[in-house]
């Protein structure tokens, strides 16, 4: 499993993403739209998982590389943020409903993100189960592998 580090500057970029995201998110909005943003989180992630996995298939896949693929398909990207965006500054008169469906579609896509991730890792044989190792814990392995 790799370790990927993107630096600071993107961790920042992230962070003021979903600040501005919730900031441009209304509770009482968001109440009333929730029946289309769960609609959406469950066709949006039903077609993934599925046109993943009938790919694979398709493909010679075994069925459980499909299905993990598709899992791992679900969470949404911070690009939706900066389409609703767009979307506002094109059509002002739907700029509320746009804003509550979407990014609550991508608040509830980013809290299930990393689990169903996890699980989709686990699945398909590709989950680091073993914890990191500290580099002393590391080196003592070596050391002790290491013919004196």
């Amino acid at each position: 499993m790799s370790e990927l580090e993107f630096g600071s500057a993107f961790e920042l970029f992230f962070i003021v993403l979903f600040v501005y995201a919730g900031a441009s998110l209304h509770v009482h909005e968001l109440l009333e739209y929730w029946p289309i943003v769960l609609a959406i989180v469950g066709v949006r992630s039903l077609a993934k998982v599925l046109g993943a996995t009938a790919a694979a298939k398709l493909s010679g896949f075994p069925l459980r590389q499909g299905l993990s693929g598709g899992m791992l398909l679900i969470p949404m990207a911070g690009l939706a943020i900066g389409l609703v965006q767009t979307s506002t500054n094109l059509f002002p008169d739907q700029a509320a409903p746009v804003a509550a469906i979407v990014l609550g579609a991508v608040a509830l896509f980013e809290t299930l993100g990393p689990p169903i991730a996890k699980a989709a890792f686990r699945l398909c044989g590709e989950a680091n189960e073993e914890p990191p190792k500290t580099a002393a814990v590391a080196d003592k392995t070596q050391a002790n592998r290491t013919p004196t």
